[in-house]
């Protein structure tokens, strides 16, 4: 909850108001945690396909090994890996556009 007031307060919102729009008091919450194996534990190259992550925010343990890519200007770019740090990024329930209107789906 702490992080969604961060997010909150990041777009230029009050702290309260992610939490106020979603009714965070009455809703249901999951928290899902998945573990990918580096590529040196496996034979060859593995990896997800493209795709969104689900929910409202992600969490992303950064372990000092590269891989973890996301699309900007219809590219894909690799994130910078600092080791023993979490990336937090926006998921599929949460979209700002232009004119710092924050949309929550």
């Amino acid at each position: 909850m702490e992080l969604v007031k961060g997010v909150s307060e990041s777009l230029g919102f009050e702290a309260s108001y992610m939490n106020q729009e979603l009714n965070f008091d009455s809703s249901f919450q999951l928290l899902a945690i998945n573990y990918y194996p580096s590529r040196m534990e496996f034979d060859g190259s593995r990896g997800l396909m493209p795709h969104t992550d689900h929910g409202l925010l992600t969490l992303f343990y950064k372990s000092g090994i590269p891989g973890l890519e996301v699309p900007r200007n219809e590219k894909w770019v690799g994130m910078s890996d600092v080791p023993n740090t979490f990336a937090v990024l926006n998921s599929d329930h949460m979209e700002v556009v232009e004119n710092n209107t924050l949309i929550i789906t």
